[in-house]
Parts: C-alpha cells; sequence; structure tokens
C-alpha cells in the first residue's frame, strides 16, 4: 500500500452515488429551464512583451506629474496638539492670505481640532 491511498480519505460509495445522482437532477432542472450552466472556455493568455521607453528619466516624471497633477496652490500643512497628544497634515492653500481667494481664515479652519 503506497503513501496516498494510506492518507487519502475514504469516500463511502453510496454518498458518491447519492452526489453524482443530485449533480445529474441539478443540470436536468438548468437545461430544462434554458439556464447556461456550463462555464465558459479560459482565455488564451498573451504573452505581454516588454517595450523599450524612448522617454529620459526626466520626461517620464513629467509624464506621470502631468497624469497625475493635483491643484498646485493647496498642500499638505503638518500640525501638533501637544496638549492632546495628536498631530496631523490639514489642507492649507497658497493664497491663504489673499481676500477672496481662500475663505479659510473667515471659516474659522485655520486650527487644528
Amino acid at each position: 500500500m503506497d503513501v496516498l491511498s494510506a492518507t487519502a480519505p475514504t469516500v463511502d460509495a453510496s454518498l458518491l452515488t447519492a452526489a453524482q445522482a443530485e449533480n445529474a437532477r441539478l443540470i436536468a432542472m438548468l437545461e430544462a429551464h434554458g439556464i447556461d450552466w456550463r462555464l465558459p472556455p479560459e482565455p488564451i493568455p498573451v504573452k505581454a512583451t516588454p517595450v523599450e521607453s524612448s522617454l529620459s528619466k526626466p520626461q517620464k516624471v513629467a509624464l506621470f506629474r502631468s497624469l497625475f497633477s493635483g491643484r498646485t496652490d493647496v498642500f499638505p500643512e503638518r500640525w501638533e496638539n501637544k496638549s492632546k497628544g495628536k498631530s496631523g497634515y490639514s489642507p492649507t492653500c497658497a493664497n491663504l492670505w489673499v481676500a477672496g481667494l481662500c475663505n479659510k481664515m473667515a471659516a474659522g479652519m485655520n486650527k487644528p481640532v
């Protein structure tokens, strides 16, 4: 007796027969109601081929920044509350003190919580 058969779980033949009969019954029900039960065929994998980039490193950085650019007038500002032991970042803008451009000071949002 080999190791595989010694460690493989034994299956009661009557349970296997009952499961196969149930499977056949369910397939017949699906087909009777016009329900497609077969899995679609596996797609044929396409090998990705590496592409040589003609861009220099600065051009790649410029491309990345152009694709993922945000507002240049808003940036994070670090704050600390030593009495509560908290710190973090809050958005602030370059126009903080320019009247009419940034109403953060008027809204009282210039202090961290």
